[in-house]
């Protein structure tokens, strides 16, 4: 509710309320951060009130030993000079540890000019000036830091201080593995019955049978789903398509049993939110491989058979890779963005549904593209 748009991202700030509303506190760790923090803005700006109430927010909520005060090396910039230098006091007078970091856009040094290309590429206006910002965010060394904190008037044990702090903050972290086995979610199920629209392939085709009757309520709801539409849009099926679904629910118990969990759940979601979305909004026919899975086509994820243009299933999902956990792509119109994700957490729930990003390495082509506008070179 108070997020906003920035740059194409959708950002969500934290608020100084959201630290009081922690009930666990101990386990945080608190880095003033660099130029651009709030604190470096109230040293630039002399608020010694403002400099005293900050720090003694996040003392009281992280507690002392969680809280460091970071300086970064630049030689180039008077202001982060001035940050350094007031740090370095402060710690005397709090008793809090500094620490010296680096934020690190680039990994060399020497990649420099390509970092400058680059956003000026990204930059509508023109010329963007990055020196000296950004004239010490790469890797530096143990050397480097040494020689710029030392041009900068430190002394060698100031700065020797200030390394072993921060390998001191590093080794207060401690390493949690977000990792598990496979989960397929599964949506509640509404009150249905397999109508048996297939049962005079079921003899010849046993996977259909097999899953018409399922233990397994997710397996018996997707055939249900597919007689449903197969009804109401009146798709014609005869061994072609009966061969095909066999073969892909073949596929599908098999990737079942070795997760132990029915994959058809993750076919069975899909399917509920494509028709949640075509509630407000128009959904492509289909994208990537699962536009050659009939079954997908049957449940209506899909809006064009596969059969009519000899795509294989076996892209999709196959025994080969059951390590593989399918992926169904979805466009719909991006102006109905809002809505779309509105009605997903009404259905899901506000804790279910998640805004993630995904990144990308360039193409030669588009790298060369990149690399012209950055130079200010005719594409």
């Amino acid at each position: 509710k108070r997020s906003y748009f920035e740059r194409g991202v959708r950002r969500v700030p934290m608020f100084y309320q959201d630290i009081d509303a922690l009930e666990e506190k101990g386990h945080l760790i608190f880095s003033s951060a660099c130029l651009g923090s709030r604190l470096s803005k109230q040293i630039l700006a002399h608020d010694v009130k403002g400099v005293q109430d900050f720090l003694s927010l996040f003392v009281e909520a992280f507690g002392k030993d969680n809280v460091f005060l970071e300086m970064q090396p630049n030689d180039h910039s008077p202001e982060q000079k001035i940050v350094n230098d007031t740090i370095l006091k402060l710690s005397t007078q709090t008793g809090l540890p500094y620490i010296i970091t680096s934020d690190s856009h680039f990994t060399l040094k020497s990649d420099a000019p390509i970092h400058e290309a680059f956003l000026n590429s990204r930059d509508a206006k023109g010329f963007r000036e990055t020196s000296p910002f950004y004239d010490y965010t790469f890797l530096l060394s143990e050397n480097e830091f040494y020689e710029v904190m030392g041009n900068m008037g430190m002394s060698f044990e100031t700065i020797k201080q200030g390394l072993d702090n921060t390998v001191l903050l590093a080794s207060k972290v401690e390493d949690f593995d977000f990792r598990h086995s496979l989960i397929i979610p599964q949506i509640k199920l509404p009150t249905f019955q397999v109508r048996g629209l297939f049962k005079d392939y079921y003899q010849k085709y046993p996977f259909i049978e097999k899953f018409a009757y399922s233990s397994e309520p997710q397996n018996r709801y997707m055939i249900y789903c597919m007689e449903e539409r197969v009804a109401e849009k009146g798709y014609s099926f005869g061994d072609g398509e009966m061969e095909r679904i066999n073969t892909e629910l073949e596929v599908l118990g098999g990737i079942s049993e070795y997760h132990k969990q029915p994959m058809s759940a993750y076919l069975n979601l899909v399917k509920r939110i494509v028709d949640l979305i075509w509630k407000v909004s128009p959904v492509m026919p289909g994208r990537g491989s699962c536009s050659g899975f009939l079954c997908c086509y049957w449940l209506g994820i899909t809006q064009l058979n596969p059969l009519d243009y000899n795509l294989p299933w076996f892209r999709f999902l196959n025994l080969g890779r059951v390590d593989d956990t399918p992926d169904i792509d979805v466009d719909n119109s991006a102006v109905c963005e809002d809505q779309i994700i509105a009605l997903l957490k009404k259905e899901f729930g506000e804790d279910c549904v998640l805004h993630t990003m995904t990144y990308k390495t360039e193409s030669l082509k588009s790298a060369i593209l990149t690399a012209c506008r950055g130079l200010g070179i005719n594409n």
